[in-house]
């Protein structure tokens, strides 16, 4: 049974990557005159997207262990 500890830190990660994700729309939003600025942007919407879903997945298993 995974412990209080790992409980915790998964979801301090998923809400760090879900306000990151806030954060990277907001810079988003003010990228209209940098193209690679955008596709950075995008880039790291996408991976912390992917890393919420992991995290997620991780905290439903435990819930169920």
């Amino acid at each position: 049974m995974p412990s209080r500890d790992q409980d915790y830190n998964l979801i301090a990660v998923l809400h760090n990557q879900l306000e990151a994700i806030e954060t990277y729309n907001r810079y988003l939003k003010s990228t209209k005159d940098c193209e690679d600025c955008t596709r950075l942007w995008k880039l790291l919407v996408s991976q912390a997207e992917q890393a919420v879903i992991q995290l997620r997945d991780e905290i439903q298993r435990h819930a169920v262990d």
